[in-house]
C-alpha cells in the first residue's frame, strides 16, 4: 500500500518542468555534479567560485544551458552570456539566484537574484534571457529591474495550481511580511499578494541568512532564520491565491540549510556551525506533535550548509570541506533509517562551500514513461489557435496548455502539406521558424497525438486543428 500511495503521489505531481532541467549542477568553488551519470558524478569544467547561492538550468535532454552565481551568467561553453555581467546576486547570499522558465516558452527565463546582507538592505531584482539570441547561446535582454527594496537573502518558487505559472516568494526584512508574485506567459506581475504571517525578521543582518524552501505539492513552506534569532518556521501555502497562513516555530541552534522529502512527510534542516542534520515528521501539522518527532540524523563534524533534492528523489548536502557532498539515501525513511552518508560524492578536489543551486520546486519522477494502471489521475490538454512570435517573449511559441499528458507528437504543416515543424517534446513549442527560416503569417494545420486519463484509463488520442501565426509589429 504504502509503495502505491508512493507512485501515485509521483505521478499526481508531474509537472511541466521536466526532470533533467535540474541534471547539472554547478557551485562552489568551481565544484559540480551531474545526473547524467547513475550515481551521479563530478563535473570540473564549471567556472562559478562562490560561497553560497547558485542556480543552474540545463535542457529536457540534459544538456548544460547557463548557470550564475547571481553576478555573472555562463552559456553551456562556459563563458560569461552577452550582457552576463553584473547581476545584482552576491557571492555570500544564501539564495542568491534561481532560474525560471517564462510559462508556455522553452526559450526565455527569468534569474531572480538576491543581494547579500553584507550590502544591507537586501535588494531583490530580476533579469531576462533569451535563448534564441547568440546562436543558441543566449543572451541578458533585460537586466536588474528592482523588485524589493528591503529583502532578505530567501526565496522560493512554487508551481500554480493551475500547474502553468509560478508563484516566486520573498520575505520583507524588518517585518513578518512574505511578498508572493506572480509569473505567467504574460510576464511578472509586479502587484505583490502580501501575507502577514510568522516571526518578523529584524535585529542582527545575519537573521536574514538562511534558506526558505517548499514542498512539491506546494502546500507548505520552511523558513530558516540564521543568526540570533535561531529558529525554524513552516507555514501553510495557498498555491491557487499565493497566500501562506498558519506559521509554526521551532527553536535549532542555527538554522541555515532546508528540504522536504519526496512525499513531503518529513522536512529536514541542517545546523551549519553546530554540524547537525535534523528531521521532522510534519505530516500531521500540529506543533507538539511535529516537535516530539524531531530526530538528529547527524551530529559530528561536519559543516552542513545547503539541502537539495536530486533528481533521483535524494537529499544532497554541501560540506564546508574539500571534495565532497553528503546524501540523504532515502529521505522519505523515519529517522536514521533515512540513511545519512557522509562524504558520498567526490568533487575531485573541487570545494562545495556552503551552497547548493536553488532550483524550482517540483516532483521528480522515477521513469520517463509511466504503466498503464488503474488510477482517478485526470488529464486536459488545449491547443491556442493563434500565436505572436515578434520577440516581445509573449505567445512566443505555438504549445499546448497541458496535464498528465504522456508520449506526445505533434507535426505542423503549411497549406501545401509540407511539415515545417515537428516534436515530440510537448515542452518544446514552434517558434514559427523552419530549419532556421521565418515562416511567412497565416493559418498552419497540426496534428497531435498523445497519451491521457480519461475515465480512469489511459487512452490513446489523435488530435487536429489549425492555428494562426501573426507578428505584430
Amino acid at each position: 500500500m504504502r509503495l502505491l500511495l508512493l507512485i501515485i503521489f509521483i505521478l499526481s505531481s508531474i509537472c511541466s518542468f521536466t526532470q533533467k532541467q535540474n541534471n547539472n549542477w554547478y557551485f562552489g568553488e568551481y565544484a559540480g555534479i551531474t545526473f547524467n551519470t547513475d550515481p551521479p558524478t563530478a563535473l570540473t569544467d564549471g567556472q562559478l567560485n562562490t560561497l553560497e547561492g547558485c542556480a543552474s538550468i540545463s535542457d529536457t535532454a540534459g544538456n548544460i544551458l547557463f548557470y550564475t552565481d547571481g553576478s555573472n551568467v555562463y552559456n553551456k561553453s562556459h563563458n560569461i552570456m552577452v550582457n552576463g555581467s553584473g547581476l545584482n546576486g552576491n557571492f555570500s547570499s544564501t539564495q542568491s539566484a534561481v532560474i525560471v522558465p517564462l510559462p508556455n516558452s522553452n526559450t526565455i527565463y527569468y534569474i531572480f537574484t538576491l543581494d547579500g546582507v553584507e550590502t544591507f538592505p537586501v535588494e531583490i531584482c530580476y533579469s531576462i534571457v533569451d535563448m534564441t539570441l547568440d546562436g543558441g547561446y543566449g543572451e541578458i535582454t533585460t537586466k536588474n529591474q528592482l523588485i524589493m527594496s528591503q529583502g532578505t537573502e530567501r526565496v522560493t518558487i512554487i508551481k500554480h495550481a493551475n500547474d502553468l505559472n509560478y508563484w516566486i516568494v520573498f520575505h520583507e526584512w524588518n517585518s513578518n511580511n512574505f511578498y508572493t508574485f506572480l509569473l505567467s506567459n504574460a510576464g511578472l506581475n509586479m502587484t505583490p499578494i502580501i501575507s502577514s504571517v510568522g516571526s518578523v525578521n529584524s535585529g542582527n543582518y545575519w537573521n536574514a541568512a538562511g534558506y526558505m524552501k517548499s514542498n512539491a505539492d506546494g502546500n507548505r513552506i520552511a523558513m530558516a532564520f540564521w543568526g540570533t534569532m535561531a529558529i525554524l518556521e513552516l507555514y501553510k501555502f495557498d498555491n491557487s491565491t499565493g497566500i501562506l497562513s498558519s506559521a509554526l516555530t521551532f527553536n535549532e541552534p542555527d538554522p541555515y540549510g532546508l528540504e522536504f522529502s519526496p512525499s513531503g512527510q518529513y522536512l529536514y534542516v541542517s545546523n551549519f556551525n553546530t554540524h547537525s542534520l535534523i528531521q521532522y515528521d510534519i505530516s500531521t501539522y500540529d506543533q507538539a506533535t511535529i516537535n516530539n518527532s524531531k530526530t538528529t540524523i547527524y551530529s559530528g563534524t561536519d559543516y552542513i550548509g545547503a539541502l537539495q533534492l536530486g533528481p533521483d528523489n535524494k537529499i544532497y548536502a554541501s560540506i564546508w570541506s574539500p571534495g565532497v557532498l553528503s546524501v540523504v539515501n532515502n529521505p522519505d525513511n523515519a529517522g536514521i533509517s533515512c540513511n545519512y552518508q557522509s562524504n558520498a560524492i567526490s568533487l575531485n578536489g573541487r570545494y562545495a562551500q556552503m551552497g547548493l543551486p536553488t532550483l524550482v520546486n517540483h516532483t521528480y519522477f522515477i521513469e520517463d514513461t509511466i504503466p498503464d494502471i488503474d488510477t482517478t489521475l485526470t488529464s486536459f490538454i488545449s491547443f491556442p489557435n493563434v500565436f505572436t512570435p515578434n520577440g516581445d517573449h509573449y505567445n512566443e511559441t505555438f504549445q499546448p496548455q497541458y496535464s498528465n499528458i504522456f508520449d506526445f507528437h505533434l507535426t505542423v504543416f503549411n497549406r501545401w502539406g509540407a511539415v515545417v515543424f515537428e516534436t515530440e517534446d510537448i515542452e518544446r513549442g514552434w517558434d514559427g521558424k523552419t530549419k532556421g527560416n521565418e515562416c511567412s503569417d497565416g493559418t498552419y494545420f497540426w496534428t497531435a497525438s498523445y497519451r491521457m486519463y480519461e475515465n480512469n484509463a489511459s487512452v490513446n488520442k489523435t488530435d487536429k486543428g489549425s492555428v494562426t501565426l501573426m507578428r505584430k509589429n
